[in-house]
């Protein structure tokens, strides 16, 4: 059973933006740093930034349970499975 949760907490350890989402995050991201973002595009980035927000602290989330459930801190087991922290270009 142990094994089962491990796994299922694993798979949910990749929590991010859908690459189709990340790619028009990224573009928004540009328009905001040139100026260039209409209001419209501003609210999408809004919107953007919160389902990111709720995926990272999602991803957070899982990793603790998972390292309480191996009994080891966060940092170790990101080590142990080599998770690097995502890389948002902030």
């Amino acid at each position: 059973k142990k094994r089962i949760s491990e796994l299922m907490l694993l798979l949910n350890t990749t929590c991010a933006l859908p690459n189709k989402q990340w790619q028009r995050f990224q573009q928004l991201i540009a328009r905001r740093d040139s100026d260039e973002l209409t209001s419209i595009e501003q609210q999408e980035l809004t919107q953007l930034i919160q389902l990111e927000e709720q995926l990272r602290l999602k991803r957070i989330k899982v990793l603790g349970e998972l390292a309480q459930l191996r009994q080891m801190s966060l940092m170790d087991l990101m080590m142990e499975l080599d998770i690097q922290p995502l890389d948002y270009g902030e």
